[in-house]
């Protein structure tokens, strides 16, 4: 199933950016007021998924509030989703379908989506998220056989949605996506290809056909980060930066067939927008219960996506490589933005972004130790040759000198490869992408919460550490620091550390962690307090 919008990007995900242990899924009698009753009901319901949906495995779905329905590629498969908490792998999913809110049943089907695989650029605990909820339904288009590491299970999908109005606005039947901040996730919605950092809502609704019939239309708003879409061979760019100050949300639309699909025939079209924000404020709404954010965004008007179109191939002026000619100097433009780093690979410091809208001449080049061609800037960053296009003289261009990489991590004591655990103070629990812990054991954390890299640079010894493995001070003159580098949830950078592997018996353990800032900071993502300090801890089961 190769798609032409080119590589995809697949996430590493941790135990899931929102989501949170185990509740009875019943709510109560209170709830069954009538419409009046409908806000009370939906939060509660979204309290309950938060808990039941606690700590959702990599690439996992989640019943989290009744109803939910699903099917499997192999009819046969013992498998249980029945109940909320029940949860079945994304590879084995060939749908999953949310009920209609119902307030005499008290039924509002909601399900958690967790798709986690690596990218360039995240961090354990990241996490793609898909909050799929009311009448809707997802159809896995990557069939088992199909699924590889350049296409994850989910990555590409079919969503459809009842297009009556529901029984209350707060109840919309909509899917929310989020990926982490700062890194690009790729995807393919009803054969759309979408490019999201960071969180979307997809929804649907229809408009008028001029002979007193209705055409089916898919409508994605963006809440807050950057989108583009592939679309008639043009990619379309639009962005919302903040999360809190948005003076409107971008909203991108187009037709679908009758099949609920993007084809030939399609066509971009104006936003019906007041038909559409009853449902896109509500899922606003109920996405930031589940963040635990405020709800101040979701209450922005909606406006049509100030787009950037870019031809591709590019042509025209919205191509950033039309003016080289060949006797210029190589040049080079990516086809979404990508980042820059300090060296050629991805185990080098991040040193900014590079947009589609944007060129940058090139210096040379040298052959990265991931098997991957890396273009030296001219001024002096890195990026990888297979994520750009170039223009100009570029036979010209020949090796340059690398600079030292970074450490690499003492070799494991225990022999082998050994797990990674990582601390994460966001949910304050630790993750680990392997189906178990294997001896010996290394530890990643993350701290700092900057709005750029110039900023963390600025903060460049933000804490102390003092890690414990069952009660017992591990020696941290052998920590490893890297960084500035993208940090999620909702911190654009911060500074990221590394503890290398130690042989660990099979059986529980208890890790302690010990935080003293040891630096003040304050931006607008995030701040610390000199000597500020926080203990963290959990407890790990080695299995070998």
């Amino acid at each position: 199933m190769k798609r032409p919008v080119g590589r995809w990007l697949i996430l590493w995900i941790g135990a899931g950016l929102l989501f949170v242990a185990m509740l009875a899924a019943t709510l109560p009698a209170a709830a069954q007021g009538g419409a009046e009753a409908c806000p009370a009901l939906v939060e509660l319901a979204l309290q309950s998924v938060r808990e039941v949906c606690d700590r959702l495995g990599r690439d996992e779905a989640c019943y989290g509030h009744t109803l939910v329905e699903a099917t499997f590629w192999d009819e046969a498969a013992d498998l249980t989703f029945s109940a909320p908490a029940d949860r079945v792998p994304l590879l084995d999913l060939r749908t999953l379908a949310t009920a209609p809110l119902d307030l005499a049943s008290e039924t509002w089907g909601v399900a958690l989506l967790n798709l986690q695989t690596p990218v360039e650029g995240a961090l354990p605990g990241q996490a793609v998220t898909f909050l799929l909820m009311g009448d809707a339904q997802l159809e896995n288009a990557v069939a088992p056989e199909d699924a590889s590491a350049d296409l994850a299970p989910m990555q590409a999908f079919y969503f459809t949605a009842g297009l009556s109005a529901p029984a209350c606005t707060e109840a919309p039947d909509a899917l929310f996506v989020q990926s982490p901040q700062g890194v690009e996730v790729a995807l393919r919605i009803n054969d759309l290809d979408v490019t999201i950092g960071s969180s979307i809502i997809v929804s649907l609704t229809t408009i008028p056909d001029g002979a007193g019939g209705q055409i089916p239309v898919m409508v994605v708003t963006l809440l807050q980060g950057s989108a583009n879409v592939l679309f008639n061979d043009q990619r379309i760019a639009f962005e919302q930066p903040d999360w809190t100050d948005a003076a409107a949300l971008p909203v991108y639309a187009v037709t679908l067939n009758a099949e609920g699909r993007v084809d030939e025939n399609s066509v971009a079209v104006e936003p019906p927008l007041d038909a559409i924000a009853p449902a896109v404020q509500a899922s606003c709404a109920n996405a930031m219960i589940m963040l635990e954010r405020p709800q101040t965004l979701c209450s922005t008007p909606l406006a049509p996506a100030s787009i950037a179109p870019q031809t591709v191939p590019p042509s025209g002026s919205a191509d950033p490589l039309a003016g080289v000619g060949p006797g210029d100097p190589c040049t080079a433009a990516p086809g979404s933005t990508i980042n820059r780093r300090g060296g050629p690979g991805t185990n080098y410091p991040l040193q900014g972004q590079l947009t589609a809208l944007e060129s940058v001449q090139l210096a040379g080049y040298a052959e990265g130790a991931d098997g991957y061609r890396w273009y030296q800037t001219a001024g002096g960053t890195w990026l990888r040759g297979d994520l750009v296009r170039t223009a100009g003289n570029c036979a010209a261009l020949g090796p340059v000198p690398t600079p030292q990489p970074p450490a690499p991590a003492p070799a494991p004591s225990g022999g082998g490869r050994g797990t990674q655990v990582g601390l994460m103070w966001h949910l304050m629990a630790c993750t680990y992408s392997e189906e178990s812990i294997v001896s010996p054991v290394s530890f990643g954390w993350g701290v700092g919460c900057f709005d750029t890299a110039e900023s963390a640079n600025a903060h460049s010894n933000p804490a102390a550490f003092q890690l414990y493995v069952d009660g017992v001070a591990l020696d941290m003159s052998v920590l490893q620091k890297r960084g500035p580098e993208v940090h999620a949830p909702v911190c654009p950078y911060g500074w990221s550390y590394y503890y290398p592997a130690i042989p660990l018996s099979p059986g529980e353990h208890t890790l302690t962690l010990n935080q003293t800032l040891i630096d003040s900071w304050q931006d607008q993502s995030g701040g610390g307090q000199a000597g500020q300090t926080n203990t963290m801890g959990c407890v790990i089961n080695v299995t070998r």
